[in-house]
């Protein structure tokens, strides 16, 4: 009984620790310096002004932008929630609008953490799989984990239902199976079909462990099934009411249509690169982790560990299905993102199996331990290293100087910008990323406004970043400059210059 219980408390210590360097890793690589840059443009920019629209108009069940509804991005407004709870708390800044994407990492590296904790009883292993995760390249990198997007808050349901589906079908416990579809359906508020995206590799690997009678049997999985009908069901019909003509365009951009690049608002490369995904694991996204994964799979394959078979069987089952769907429809460079928890715990598993069969091959633990650090510190050193340039060592880009340096301006400047009771804002293209920084000035006593370079009133001061704009300018005012970061220019715009 003293040697269990001195087993035990020392098991705690180290479950302690573990956590500790867990949560550590997870505030410098998933906190530190998120609000350095400016919001990017795109996706991260709109869904920022659509946060700060509902921040400011309280309508909580539509999406605006531009003071109008949403007639681009339709996905439910989970993610915006959550970015409105943030402003309110941190105020209206960058922070603010990424601050979920990244609890929500780090929730799921928390999550795959306790989940193999729990399975093995082994802190080291569950520690490992956290710091694949967090050192993995394309989980930090733009769209994921640091960015005020979607696609982390959708991995963390994604990876909780991988989980809770797991334990289900492992113990038949109801309660996993309700936390499941609270997942679900949270994952469908979050990305719409996106977060249905596993369940054909759960059905999968249903069928394959001859458990999917049994799954089909309980009456509570039908009451599921209802419950997430009227729960994502009400949304859409409620979204529909509220802004008729809204089903007709989550069909075409968010279902078929954008699945297979024949949608009007969106047009991706690469629809037919079947490779896409896999190659980019191979090259960036996954380097250097991704090396060793074919030994991992040997390794895995020949245990005899039936708790750890079945597991890695589950996981490799869907992890496939999964990028067997993305790899199928229209390619963004991010929609990888919910494979990384799946690889983190199948290299978990891997590290597991080596560490097993070096020490039954041996008889000796300490080998064992040393084998398996000797294999795993050194891609962990060489993740770090990669991942430095996301947060340690960020820069902005010379090619986004024009797209963002009207926004350094409006974010650094805020006493200069006070003194100006308008400010022009001469920009060409999509300018989402822009528009926010111009209403927080708004409503700080400078109205911000975009004006068209080429019909600029006179006397009026004008901020441009574009060299294409700032010619035209030079060319056909009479002004004086000031020089900005980043190249940009704020201009006194007196008059037009006459024509010869």
């Amino acid at each position: 009984m003293l040697i269990l219980r001195n087993n035990n408390r020392s098991n705690r210590k180290y479950l302690f620790i573990s956590f500790l360097i867990l949560l550590l890793a997870g505030y410098f690589q998933l906190f530190y310096n998120i609000d350095k840059l400016p919001l990017r443009i795109w996706d991260e920019g709109k869904n920022a002004v659509s946060a700060y629209e509902m921040y400011t108009n309280g309508n909580y069940l539509v999406r605006y932008y531009e003071e109008q509804p949403d007639d681009w991005g339709f996905k439910p407004p989970f993610l915006t929630w959550n970015q409105v709870l943030s402003m309110k708390v941190f105020g209206t800044n960058e922070f603010a609008i990424r601050f979920p994407s990244a609890i929500y990492a780090l929730f799921t590296a928390i999550l795959i953490f306790s989940f193999l904790y729990r399975e093995y009883k082994n802190p080291f292993i569950a520690l490992l799989a956290a710091l694949v995760l967090l050192t993995s390249f394309g989980y930090l990198d733009h769209h994921v984990a640091r960015t005020g997007d979607h696609d982390s808050t959708l991995v963390f349901f994604l990876t909780a239902q991988l989980i809770f589906f797991y334990k289900y079908a492992d113990s038949n416990n109801n309660i996993y199976l309700i936390l499941f579809t609270l997942a679900l359906i949270l994952a469908s508020f979050t990305k719409g079909v996106a977060g249905l995206f596993f369940l054909p590799g759960i059905t999968v690997y249903l069928v394959f462990s001859s458990k999917l009678k049994n799954v089909l049997s309980n009456r509570n999985v039908y009451l599921c099934i209802l419950a997430f009908l009227v729960a994502v069901g009400g949304y859409y019909s409620l979204r529909e009411i509220a802004d008729p003509g809204y089903l007709k365009a989550v069909w075409e951009n968010e279902l078929v249509p954008r699945y297979t690049n024949t949608a009007s608002n969106y047009t991706y490369e690469h629809t037919s690169d079947y490779l896409f995904y896999l190659r980019n694991l191979w090259n960036k996204r996954f380097a250097p982790w991704i090396y060793i994964l074919p030994l991992g799979l040997v390794l895995l394959l020949s245990s005899k560990n039936a708790k750890v078979k079945s597991l890695f069987l589950y996981i490799l089952i869907i992890g496939i299905s999964f990028l067997l769907i993305i790899s199928g429809g229209s390619k963004g460079i991010w929609y990888d993102a919910p494979l990384f928890p799946v690889l983190a715990i199948l290299l978990a598993l891997s590290f597991f199996q080596l560490y097993s069969s070096t020490k039954n091959i041996t008889h000796k633990k300490n080998i064992a331990i040393i084998t398996t650090l000797l294999i795993f510190a050194p891609l962990l050193f060489i993740s770090g290293q990669k991942t430095k340039r996301l947060t340690f060592e960020i820069e902005e880009k010379s090619w986004n100087h024009e797209t963002q340096g009207i926004n350094y301006y409006l974010r650094d400047n805020s006493e200069e910008l006070s003194a100006l009771k308008e400010l022009g804002i001469a920009y060409n293209g999509y300018h989402s990323h822009i528009r926010f920084y111009a209403n927080i000035a708004s409503d700080n006593g400078t109205k911000a406004n975009f004006v068209n370079y080429k019909k600029i009133d006179a006397p009026s001061v004008v901020i441009a970043s574009q060299k294409e704009i700032q010619e035209f300018i030079e060319e056909n005012y009479i002004f004086t400059k000031n020089k900005k970061d980043f190249g940009t220019y704020i201009y006194n715009i007196e008059a037009k210059k006459p024509n010869d």
